[in-house]
């Protein structure tokens, strides 16, 4: 299980419920968890909500997309 997906249900709450806090589709809420090299496509504005939908500060949002890139590029070579 992704972190995004497991940190939400830590938090006990549905995907509806983290795109309503942070303004955008349930079905980007779920690309995101399940590829979060996509969070770097996010605005500024946008990546700031997202990590307050999933209490986090917004600089360990990005260091999760870098992560899923690092993860990526060992796993290709």
């Amino acid at each position: 299980m992704n972190f995004l997906r497991q940190r939400r249900q830590q938090l006990g709450l549905r995907a509806s419920d983290i795109a309503v806090r942070a303004n955008m589709s349930e079905r980007r809420i779920y690309d995101l968890e399940h590829s979060p090299k996509n969070i770097r496509s996010l605005s500024l504005e946008n990546a700031y909500a997202v990590a307050e939908a999933y209490r986090m500060p917004v600089s360990d949002i990005y260091a999760l997309s870098k992560e899923d890139n690092n993860h990526g590029n060992s796993t290709q070579k």
